[in-house]
């Protein structure tokens, strides 16, 4: 704890592997990224009933991740992405693959993605995200955004994320998506989303769909608000399906439950 570095204050790890369990990392901090932990592209990390809290960075405030991570049953708590413009991820920035399971991610600010930034591959189970923050950007909760050069070969990249058995409250986002903002492709299924809030112009109070393709099944999109649409708002480039969702007694200044660009 207490250390500061570029990269990976508390922890960094450009090749191999590592696992963490009952860990604590925490109050480091990190002039770019990683304030807690940097994850090289040949890195794995394997962590499990680990607190990652506290720390802070340019982007990736708790977790930088360009490699393979699994965290189970953790919690990521009051991390932050200090850049003003281009500080994403407060809680994890995922340039890589991550499998999150179980644990809670709350109380994470950055400029986009307060909670998670995700610009590969993100797989979340049973995870508990609340009260974090996009200050002055989009996706409370988490960003998914697809950047022009992402290629793997010779092959585009579209960042993906599946969430299942997801809850999302109490999140806000000074812009778009009070809990998501997504460019990418985006599967939702079992999940809530309640009290979240795209503030200042936002739309989207739990969900700004931007581009790409959006699927959500059998989730509950109840009591969020924006200055826009309440719920979720489609953009004219987004695509998506909702079958057998619930969106009730959501706020906004010009539509309550869903609005299409």
């Amino acid at each position: 704890s207490d250390h500061t570095a570029r990269y990976g204050a508390g922890l960094a790890v450009d090749h191999g592997t590592v696992f963490l369990r009952k860990s604590m990392i925490l109050d480091n901090n990190a002039d770019l990224a990683g304030g807690g932990l940097w994850l090289g592209a040949a890195a794995t990390a394997h962590i499990a009933a680990s607190q990652i809290t506290t720390n802070r960075a340019g982007s990736g405030g708790g977790i930088t991740n360009l490699g393979a991570m699994t965290l189970v049953n953790s919690l990521l708590n009051h991390n932050q992405a200090t850049a003003p413009v281009s500080g994403v991820g407060g809680a994890v920035d995922n340039q890589g693959e991550a499998s999150i399971t179980g644990g809670v991610i709350s109380n994470n600010t950055a400029t986009t993605g307060g909670g998670i930034n995700n610009q590969q591959q993100l797989t979340l189970r049973m995870v508990v995200l609340s009260t974090n923050r996009a200050q002055n950007g989009n996706g409370g909760a988490l960003a998914n955004q697809t950047t022009a050069n992402q290629t793997r070969g010779n092959q585009a990249i579209t960042s993906t994320v599946t969430i299942t058995n997801g809850y999302f409250a109490n999140n806000s986002a000074q812009g778009n998506g009070g809990a998501i903002w997504n460019a990418g492709q985006l599967a939702l299924s079992h999940s809530t989303f309640t009290q979240n809030d795209a503030e200042d112009g936002g739309q989207g109070g739990a969900i700004f769909h931007q581009s790409g393709v959006m699927t959500v099944v059998n989730s509950t999109v109840s009591g969020n608000t924006a200055t826009g649409s309440g719920g979720l708002y489609v953009a004219e480039e987004g695509h998506g399906a909702l079958p057998h969702v619930t969106i009730a007694q959501n706020f906004g200044g010009a539509v309550g439950g869903l609005g299409v660009g």
